[in-house]
């Protein structure tokens, strides 16, 4: 089966330097350009992400429908649930994808815990591949929030679970990182993007 879907935004973090960043980000809390620390030698977003850093990007419409993917590094297990991705309408979370103090990964609808994998495959101190497929709605299809880990699938949300949280059915915010949860030091981000699921 073809997958159809069309690219929102990506960044590879490799083109330009920690005070360049809100030319193509909506705002910076505390994330810098690490210009040697991306998987490949390139540059990486470098920030305590899950904690005192993140980068937002407002995009030019709204979507109900997600599909993201990004490498990621930790140098350690984050000490309680750290953001990793924030899906937002208008600035209130409506969906968020966390990591935990084990490595499992949980969906939360905003605050609210909906499912968590039983593993993950992530290990500290290396690039992982995360890639996250979500549609917001207050009673998802079968299929439609999957979470995989360089390229296993690791959790698969019911069909029927509320992952909408405001009156809207969709965001136009994404969030890298996080106020809320510990991180375990300094991570790396690379080889973002976003895309939506049209043709």
């Amino acid at each position: 089966r073809i997958l159809y879907m069309a690219l929102l935004f990506m960044d590879g973090f490799d083109h330009y330097v920690t005070a360049d960043i809100t030319k193509k980000w909506s705002s910076n809390t505390n994330c810098t350009i690490n210009t040697t620390g991306g998987r490949g030698g390139g540059g990486a977003l470098s920030g305590s992400i899950g904690q005192t850093a993140d980068l937002v990007k407002t995009l030019e419409s709204t979507y109900s429908s997600f599909i993201i993917g990004m490498r990621f590094l930790t140098p350690g297990a984050f000490g309680s649930a750290g953001q990793l991705i924030q899906l937002r309408d208008a600035g209130s979370n409506q969906v968020v994808l966390r990591m935990n103090n084990d490595y499992t990964l949980t969906v939360y609808r905003n605050t609210t815990a909906v499912a968590t994998s039983s593993a993950t495959g992530i290990s500290s101190g290396s690039f992982n591949y995360i890639e996250w497929k979500v549609t917001i709605s207050d009673s998802i299809a079968a299929d439609s929030c999957i979470v995989r880990v360089n390229g296993v699938v690791v959790l698969n949300v019911a069909a029927t679970t509320d992952l909408k949280n405001t009156a809207n059915s969709f965001a136009n915010q994404i969030v890298l990182g996080g106020s809320s949860g510990n991180s375990a030091g300094t991570c790396l981000i690379d080889d973002f993007y976003i895309c939506d699921n049209s043709g």
